[in-house]
């Protein structure tokens, strides 16, 4: 388990585009493409968890790119349900009231699935507990 950052950036070569990277260390003043940053204590679970948000968008595996808007972008990275904190975001994207509603919208779904797999396993456990109490 290794910690490091993911880094979301824009290219103008490639509107329309988000690349996805990795590092283990960033540097104090961000480059001009860099439009979000979250240090995660596992990357590479990190990145997994994006590239699950985002691989119906997937255009180049090997580039890490994805067909989407930064925006949605930041709120999948930011939502991932593992240890993290946001190191950088650019100042323009921070205010856009896209983002807060993406972000409260990934977060509400990650919190109905958490409640519906532990309803499926409470009554699995219940089941379990009915069928050992009355010997069958």
């Amino acid at each position: 388990m290794d910690q490091g950052y993911l880094l979301l950036e824009t290219h103008p070569e490639h509107p329309g585009l988000v690349h996805v990277r990795t590092s283990t260390q960033v540097s104090l003043t961000p480059p001009p493409n860099l439009r979000f940053a979250a240090r995660f204590r596992d990357i590479d679970a990190a990145l997994m968890h994006f590239h699950e948000g985002l691989r119906r968008r997937l255009v180049d595996l090997d580039a890490r790119l994805y067909r989407a808007d930064i925006t949605e972008a930041i709120a999948i990275a930011d939502a991932i349900d593992l240890e993290h904190r946001r190191v950088f975001i650019d100042p323009a994207i921070a205010g856009d009231p896209r983002l807060d509603a993406n972000l409260a919208r990934r977060r509400s779904s990650h919190r109905r699935w958490d409640l519906i797999f532990n309803g499926i396993g409470l009554a699995a456990l219940a089941l379990l507990l009915f069928r050992v109490l009355t010997g069958t």
